[in-house]
This record gives structure tokens, sequence and C-alpha cells, in this order.
């Protein structure tokens, strides 16, 4: 989800001190250097086993796992506050949770070259990509993924779930639980979705309505389905959105033409609906696939949804709202 949030400095060691992978990319055939950072999974891990032997397990996972952080994962911390006590509460009450992606999440270091081809094409299609560095760390089941200043930043042990992974310690209704059940263990697919943001113009703060925020999201999905060449939007959202587009599109439409805030909608982040959360990620992935479709020159039309500034203009141009009877 792209989010506003403050700059952040970086050290000079940084480049040094983390993982370094090499890709070339498109741009004048220029060879670019970026950071796929994953050794505070191996932390996590560590105070994960001492517990075992552990007096004090706040302490353990305080000293072991956050204050030994990379300097890309202070960075998670300050955007998403983890702590220490809830790591070691969600480790006392599902065990079988951690028990069986533990070795997603350790693989995730031998999967990094599944993101090279990616970014490649990225630039590709986009010649103005500016590369972002990627930092994977276990969370504490609250993030998928973010980003702060360029960085994208990855919760491990949500991404890296599949079908092997043991959910039955969630709770029924548990909105976390909710997503998961249909994760497929598809890290390349939401790195790319935060790589969009991580391009997108910094959102003017004073618009922050449902249209705006669903069609930044939608095109998220979008361009990211363009560069896998699958669609990347849950399967349970694309599936209901296509069976249900007409009047989800009505519905959707209301809202935004009454001026209904976001925050009180079932649009976006809302995991207790009948219906699959986050369908305004898909009425703004037809939005942009729509005035994508229209257009003539792709490389512009590409442009166009990653900086689109006016929510409304854009919505018109896409010819979306005219085609579904609004």
């Amino acid at each position: 989800m792209l989010k506003k949030i403050y700059p952040l400095i970086l050290l000079t060691l940084l480049a040094i001190s983390c993982t370094n992978s090499k890709v070339s990319v498109a741009n004048n055939t220029e060879e670019v250097s970026y950071i796929i950072e994953t050794r505070d999974i191996a932390n996590f891990w560590i105070a994960y086993d001492s517990l075992a032997t552990s007096e004090d397990s706040i302490r353990t996972f305080q000293t072991l796992y956050l204050d030994k952080a990379s300097p890309y994962f202070k960075e998670f911390l300050r955007v998403r506050n983890f702590r220490a006590k809830e790591y070691v509460r969600l480790v006392r009450n599902m065990p079988e949770f951690w028990k069986t992606i533990r070795p997603l999440t350790e693989d995730i270091q031998n999967r990094s070259s599944e993101l090279h081809p990616a970014f490649r094409k990225f630039s590709e299609l986009y010649p103005a990509f500016k590369q972002p560095d990627v930092c994977f760390a276990i969370g504490a089941l609250r993030t998928g993924g973010t980003i702060s200043n360029g960085l994208i930043l990855i919760g491990a042990e949500i991404e890296a779930t599949d079908q092997s992974v043991n959910l039955s310690e969630f709770e029924k209704g548990d909105f976390i639980g909710s997503v998961l059940k249909y994760k497929t263990g598809d890290i390349v697919s939401m790195v790319m979705h935060e790589a969009v943001h991580t391009q997108q113009v910094a959102s003017d703060s004073t618009d922050t309505s449902l249209l705006k925020e669903a069609i930044e999201e939608g095109a998220a999905d979008f361009i990211a389905s363009l560069l896998l060449k699958k669609v990347t939007l849950s399967k349970a959202i694309y599936d209901y959105g296509i069976a249900h587009e007409k009047e989800l599109w009505q519905e959707f439409y209301a809202d935004v033409k009454n001026g209904k805030p976001l925050s009180n909608t079932d649009w976006m982040y809302n995991y207790h609906s009948n219906r699959p959360a986050d369908l305004g990620y898909f009425i703004g992935y037809r939005i942009c696939e729509s005035y994508y479709n229209k257009s003539l020159d792709k490389k512009k039309a590409i442009q166009d949804i990653i900086l689109m500034a006016n929510a409304k203009e854009f919505l018109l141009q896409s010819g979306y709202a005219e085609k579904h009877g609004s």
C-alpha cells in the first residue's frame, strides 16, 4: 500500500554491510546495483530458537532480533513500530504457524534472483524507473508490504505464506488469517506492486478520496500484472470483481459522487465484509486497464498510469465509467 512516510536517512556504510545484487537494466544498458536485504530473517529465527532456554523471552527478542536490526529493518521498525512483546505473544500462541512458515521465510534469500527479471522488465517499460532497494524481514503479522522513501519493506511471514502453512491457530474471522488463506508464496508480485508505489508521485495530502486511493492501488497491481504477464490481484478479489463488476461499479461510483470518506466504506482495508476485502483495488485495476487498452502509445499510457495526479480526469479519460453506464 502506498503510504505517506517520512524520508529515510541511510548510512553510507549500508551498501557495504548488506547483500548486494547487480542487474543490467534496459535504460542505456546501464548496470544498476541494488540491495535485497534478508539477514533480519535469520536473526529472527536465532531469537526464536533461543526462547527454548531463555528466562526472559521479551529481552531475548529485543536483544537478538530488534537490537540487531539491519539499517533497512530499522526503518521498518520506525514505520511499523514492531515490539518484542508482540513477537513473543505470536510465537507462543501460534507454534504450528511459525513451524510451517519457517522454511519458506528462510528460503527467501535463495529466491532473490526471481526479482531481477521483473525489475529489468520494469525499466524497459518505464524508462524513468528508479531502482528501489528491498528489505525482507519478519514483521508481526501486521504488514505484507509498504514503502518508505523509495525503499520496499516486505513482511516475509505474510508474503512467503502458501497453502502448506498451517493456519488453524488463527481465530475465525481474524483478518490476517483471511488474507493468508489466499496466499501462494508469490513474493515477486508483492515486491512489484510496492515497486510501482515507489515510482508514483507523492500524493497530495489534500486528496484522500476513495477514487484516488483505488486508482493508485489499482495502478500498482495493473502495472505489476503487465510486468509479470499475469493478474497479480488476489484471485478471490479478481474473480468476485469480474462476476459482479457492473453492480460493484455502480455502488462504488455512488460512493464517489456522494463524497463518502474512504474510512467510512468497505472498499479498502476491510476484512470483516461478507464479500472479499479490498474490492477497491479491483475497481482501480480495471480503470487503469481500460486506460491502457484505450491508449495507442502503451509506454505513454504506463507513464500516465504511474504518474496519475487527477483521479477524476483520469477516470474520464479511461472510458471506464462510460462503458459501465455512469
